[in-house]
């Protein structure tokens, strides 16, 4: 069940055209539903249910009706509950247990199930029609409101062909993204074009409201280190089994690091056969594919890597594509290649999405930590580096970081963004609109959880999980995240800070709870995250690419000569190499949405 899309008109043939567009996200089957008020329509990828898990499905009165995309980890359980108060079931799909439990329990239903998804209810009676996100985000859910026609779907791209759509860019998401290189927030990067945030639903009866049905909220128990470590080893162990249920073949991504090493780890415990799949460069510095080997024959898996050499850019513009939005990660190409491989022989698979979020393992939590002990330092002697004079961006972005620590949001984004304000007066060859993301609601008296919070409802949705749906469903692949399974969530954000890191160390409760079911030299390795040869990539030919785009493109917002500034300096340092790839992806991105279509 893999793709979602509606509007409040009656038109069967826009439907189907609409359905055709995301028919990668569920090649399986469709089904269509028009009246005089709605057209909904779904893609399905069977995984549950293979014979009788037909759409859209119905309550017995057939007064509920919903369209789905997503798994429900435990439908089976609100399903005997649903049972015991007299409801009857046609199907062992998933997603039927929805209009019974919105019978039952009205929209609040959602607090009660666990899993990923993207619902809409339509509620024939009352002729309301409800939208649905998951709490972390991992399924996406857009929808588009003008006048009085509202449409919706589990892709920017279909709602485009829509009649007498116009496609203008939003200005502020466009700043937005070359703050984090990603859109945040309920913002696309088209004006008119909106997402359904984590964790809320909207109602649409002419009128939209939206209702936040679920939040995060940081507290600190008094356990022991190794108490909580038991409890994140349970939880993160009981993720993992609930995300085993299939009817179709499931695997695993394994990089050879700790969080796919874990889930692994796990999954071979309770399931015969486990199939793996990694990721191999052709340069051997960002090359990890002999940690996943050893993981791999300690756990006896059916163990495949998936070689990516330079030419894995030309897949580019198929990327671009199915993004929808621009997003500078440039591992988005290796995992729309490995998804591609991995399709061939499973249709679901596990992926390590969100520990480092929930777990403190980003170099930067550290990085902040030091510079808020500095901080502590009587300030005649903080003053002395801004006396300093450099040329080194490294050393000057430090500067401007500890020149903030007095605000803690202002010191984030310092730390965090490639393109401050004065790189953006360089950047752009036009007045736009700069109104920044507010990340006040995040900021409160810990910077720490402060930042754990922001990563986790809005990087996490916005960045990881947007590349791990958008490349896998490409391939008409479903991806499971066992970290976010909202229980394990929630627990995490009770555990005290510095259970999750020191000064030199990151983790340590994840750690501490996993170090005796993955091999010994994984558990010791120094963490290195998916890295990705970009660099050799330039060198083949990605500079001359952009320049070939800008040219194509002559998009109105950012400045020629500027960015071929930062493409010479590309290989100077990492800086400029993410200022370059934010470039890169936006004219792709443009190219693809705004040129050609």
């Amino acid at each position: 069940m893999c793709g979602v899309i509606g509007f409040n008109w009656d038109d069967k043939t826009l439907l189907k055209k609409l359905s055709n567009i995301i028919e990668h996200r569920g090649p399986d089957d469709v089904a269509l539903y028009t009246d005089r008020h709605y057209s909904l329509g779904m893609r399905r990828l069977a995984i549950l249910d293979l014979k009788k898990g037909l759409y859209p499905i119905y309550n017995e009165s057939e007064t509920i009706l919903t369209v789905f995309n997503g798994e429900l980890y435990n439908y089976k359980k609100i399903r005997a509950e649903l049972i015991k108060l007299g409801h009857k079931f046609k199907t062992d799909c998933d997603a039927e247990i929805i209009p019974h439990a919105y019978e039952e329990y009205g929209p609040l239903f959602v607090n009660k199930i666990n899993g990923m998804f993207a619902i809409c209810l339509y509620d024939l009676v009352k002729k309301k029609l409800f939208l649905f996100r998951d709490r972390l985000g991992i399924k996406p859910l857009y929808y588009y409101f003008e006048g009085k026609r509202f449409a919706f779907c589990s892709e920017i791209k279909a709602l485009l062909v829509i009649p007498k759509f116009q496609k203008e860019i939003n200005e502020s998401a466009l700043n937005n993204y070359f703050t984090f290189r990603y859109v945040p927030g309920e913002d696309s990067i088209f004006s008119k074009i909106k997402k359904v945030l984590p964790g809320h639903y909207l109602e649409f009866d002419g009128k939209i409201k939206i209702k936040k049905y679920w939040d995060l909220h940081f507290s600190k128990n008094n356990n022991s280190l190794e108490k909580n470590a038991i409890y994140v080893k349970n939880l993160l162990e009981h993720s993992v089994k609930r995300r085993l249920m299939s009817d179709v073949p499931l695997g695993a991504y394994l990089s050879g690091g700790l969080d796919s090493s874990a889930i692994v780890a796990l999954m071979s415990k309770h399931s015969n056969n486990v199939n793996t799949f990694n990721v191999s460069f052709s340069d051997s510095e960002f090359d990890e594919s002999k940690y996943a080997q050893i993981v791999a024959d300690e756990f006896n898996t059916n163990h495949e890597v998936i070689d990516v050499d330079v030419n894995a850019i030309d897949t580019l513009p198929k990327v671009a594509y199915h993004l929808d939005e621009p997003l500078a990660d440039a591992a988005t190409i290796p995992t729309y290649l490995m998804s591609q491989q991995t399709k061939k022989k499973v249709t679901v698979v596990l992926s390590g999405e969100g520990s480092d979020e929930l777990f403190a393992g980003y170099e930067r939590y550290r990085h902040m930590n030091a510079a808020f002990k500095f901080k502590q330092i009587p300030k005649f002697i903080r003053n002395i580096p801004s006396k300093i004079k450099s040329d080194n961006i490294v050393f000057n972005r430090g500067k401007e970081v500890l020149s903030k620590l007095d605000k803690p949001k202002d010191a984030f984004l310092s730390y965090f963004t490639f393109f401050n304000d004065k790189d953006k007066k360089l950047l752009y060859s036009k007045n736009i609109n700069k109104k920044n993301y507010d990340l006040n609601e995040y900021f409160g008296k810990s910077i720490f959880n402060s930042m754990l919070k922001l990563d986790v409802k809005e990087r996490l949705p916005g960045n990881m999980l947007l590349k791990n749906d958008k490349m896998t469903m490409a391939a008409s692949l479903e991806a499971r995240v066992p970290f976010l399974d909202h229980e394990l969530v929630e627990f995490s954000s009770k555990i005290p800070f510095n259970q999750k890191i020191t000064l030199f160390k990151d983790k340590l409760v994840y750690r501490e709870s996993i170090k005796k079911i993955v091999p010994k030299i994984i558990y010791k390795r120094k963490k290195t995250g998916f890295t990705v040869p970009t660099s050799a990539w330039v060198k083949e030919g990605l500079k001359d690419h952009l320049f070939d785009l800008v040219e194509q493109n002559k998009e109105p917002y950012l400045n020629k000569n500027y960015i071929k500034k930062i493409s010479d300096k590309v290989h100077k340092h990492f800086y400029y190499k993410r200022q370059f790839w934010s470039i890169l992806m936006y004219e792709q991105w443009y190219n693809e949405f705004m040129v050609k279509r």
